[in-house]
């Protein structure tokens, strides 16, 4: 995934020097904060053999809420900034509440995964517009609210960082505890699992509600970037996206396998298309075809990597064997030349010998 991304890198480059402008880098870290978010956590619901369709909905209704708390809040005397973070935490323990419900419907409610994220997602996002139409609301930007959307030397903004730090929370949770172990047998083989001692009904739980915390968040810190939120802030789209990016970066759907930091470095990977082609200025119409198409091909590269680096390796150990056999026969027929050789000197020296005999036997001759 290292050596993927900074081949595009390279490549935009290439083509547009603006593409390390300190304005496009901004863009793409955006990109880049956007789609980590979500990835990191897919990645884990990917790698018990499911998937959560629900996180663009709940990052669509949370910061409505989070705006409706804070405005009642404000009006009940208290300070802005106060005001502004007990709303936020309020908000982000709702959204880590619908990634609750959506574990519980999975696990106890046994509906299938799919039924159950595609309905919340339906759910929160009919839900956002019925209680605050298509209309958005002002939300506190980068003068308010420095610590959801400043920007840091004037190119990393803040959504960045907070990508950073719950991805890198995610990973010291899923590497550095037992959670991560749990979550490879469940998705590997949920009934020996369950027989190993393995709380799978638990972990699925704990996955689908750090999918729905991170939604959340999303949502916040996004809207707070462009100080508005509304019902329609984010589509379906991202959430496919961070599905794409996992499995470029080397999570399976089928459960078992997966790399939280391959996922992370699949979002990169995402961005960079995304932003690379805009910078070239796509037509507006091929743009979707086009990305989608680079998508498929990396996803279908990915997938065959292992059987690509196998094939290279048996056509090198094929060819070592091949070099080894000719060496072989080269040097059994050197051998067999020198056996020769020496064969017809003995009988030379044989025949000499009797010469002599005979001489030395008759001295006449």
């Amino acid at each position: 995934m290292v050596i993927l991304n900074i081949a595009l890198f390279l490549y935009f480059y290439s083509v547009t020097p603006r593409y390390l402008s300190p304005a496009n880098t901004y863009t793409l870290l955006t990109y880049a904060a956007d789609l980590g978010i979500l990835t990191v956590p897919q990645a884990i619901i990917m790698m018990l053999g499911m998937i959560d369709l629900s996180p663009t909905g709940i990052a669509n209704l949370v910061p409505l809420i989070d705006w409706s708390l804070w405005q009642y809040f404000m009006g009940a005397g208290i300070p802005y900034t106060p005001a502004l973070i007990v709303a936020t935490i309020i908000a982000w323990l709702l959204a880590a509440f619908i990634g609750f419900v959506n574990g519980i419907l999975i696990t106890k409610g046994n509906v299938n995964f799919l039924l159950a994220t595609v309905g919340m997602l339906f759910l929160t996002d009919g839900l956002a517009l019925i209680g605050w139409g298509g209309w958005p609301e002002t939300f506190p930007g980068a003068d308010k609210a420095p610590y959801f959307s400043g920007v840091i030397s004037g190119v990393i903004p803040m959504t960045f960082v907070w990508t950073l730090v719950i991805a890198v929370l995610y990973m010291i949770l899923f590497y550095r505890t037992r959670f991560g172990v749990y979550v490879t047998a469940t998705g590997s083989n949920q009934t020996w699992a369950r027989e190993s001692g393995v709380p799978a009904d638990k972990i699925i739980i704990i996955a689908y509600i750090l999918t729905g915390l991170a939604g959340g968040i999303l949502g916040v810190i996004d809207g707070s970037r462009v100080r508005e939120v509304s019902a329609t802030n984010f589509t379906t789209d991202l959430t496919l996206e961070s599905i794409a990016a996992a499995v470029i970066g080397g999570t399976m759907l089928t459960g078992g396998k997966g790399t939280l930091i391959g996922s992370f470095l699949g979002a990169f990977v995402i961005a960079q298309l995304l932003d690379g082609f805009t910078v070239l200025g796509v037509n507006a119409y091929a743009y979707d075809a086009i990305i989608g198409a680079a998508i498929l091909i990396l996803m279908v590269f990915t997938g065959k990597k292992d059987d690509i680096i196998r094939y290279f390796r048996r056509a090198s150990s094929l060819r070592m064997r091949e070099e080894e056999t000719e060496a072989t026969e080269k040097k059994g027929t050197n051998e067999g030349t020198l056996t020769q050789d020496g064969g017809s000197k003995d009988v030379n020296n044989d025949i000499n010998a009797n010469k002599d005999t005979d001489t030395n036997n008759n001295p006449r001759g």
